[in-house]
């Protein structure tokens, strides 16, 4: 992978010096294909290559409050969400056929919306759900719980999902990753310094005030079990360090 991104920045160069270079005569000048505003000609290429081809862009692109990072990626995610959000209000404000596509969507949405009706059912249409959790006593029946709040679009302790096969691109196989922690990673629970404590903090406030706006008691005692929990599974998990290790990653079980 270093080499390749090492390879793309020099084609990169390369395409951009060609398309500088002045026409000889009768020949179709060269385009590179490269936007050329985020390159920062006042550093060597030699001297700090990222800075070089990213400079510009760096210094008129300010990360966004909401946002941690900002880059390509997140661009095209928003765009995608705009075009998303477009695609729903032509859901709502058309006439559609009852049954069709576009109806659901602008009836689910509306629904989603519709905060009034929400806050009056509460947490009623999540009784049946939380009388299940009551009733788990075993280890067995807990891991098949999860397994079925995967069903639910529901996070836990275990992430599952179809991928091909990282060795084997031909075919397709069951994946299973480490998950279930509310902060964004394990040292968020175990180290002490003060960006992390108050992470931890926070998650508490979080789940107290989950309990106090669903009106269920001991919102104090259930924040203090969901940090425990989830610190216990911090603890077990491996670093990110260690996540990146592709080899160790892949373990490949037999299912009988």
């Amino acid at each position: 992978m270093k080499f390749w991104i090492w390879g793309a920045m020099c084609l990169a160069l390369v395409g951009c010096s060609s398309a500088d270079k002045p026409p000889q005569s009768g020949v179709k000048p060269l385009r590179s294909g490269v936007d050329k505003r985020g390159i920062d000609d006042s550093v060597r290429p030699q001297d700090d290559l990222f800075m070089h081809l990213n400079g510009e862009w760096l210094k008129h692109t300010p990360i966004p409050a909401d946002k941690t990072s900002y880059g390509s990626f997140e661009i095209l995610a928003d765009e995608a969400e705009a075009n998303i959000r477009e695609i729903i209000s032509e859901a709502v404000d058309g006439d559609y056929a009852v049954g069709s596509e576009m109806q659901k969507i602008g009836d689910f949405f509306l629904s989603y919306m519709d905060e009034a009706t929400i806050d009056q059912r509460g947490v009623q249409p999540l009784q049946e759900e939380l009388a299940r959790i009551d009733q788990l006593s075993t280890k067995d029946a807990i891991v098949e719980y999860m397994g079925y709040l995967q069903t639910l679009d529901v996070g836990g302790p275990i992430g599952f999902y179809i991928d091909q096969d990282d060795k084997d691109s031909t075919r397709y196989l069951a994946a299973v990753i480490q998950s279930g922690t509310s902060l964004p990673d394990r040292d968020y629970y175990l180290k002490d310094d003060e960006k992390y404590l108050s992470g931890r903090d926070a998650l508490k406030k979080y789940v107290t005030t989950l309990f106090e706006l669903s009106h269920l008691p001991e919102g104090d005692e259930a924040a203090e079990a969901v940090l425990t929990i989830e610190t216990q599974l911090a603890d077990a998990q491996w670093t990110r360090t260690q996540l990146r290790d592709a080899d160790k990653r892949y373990n490949k079980y037999q299912v009988s």
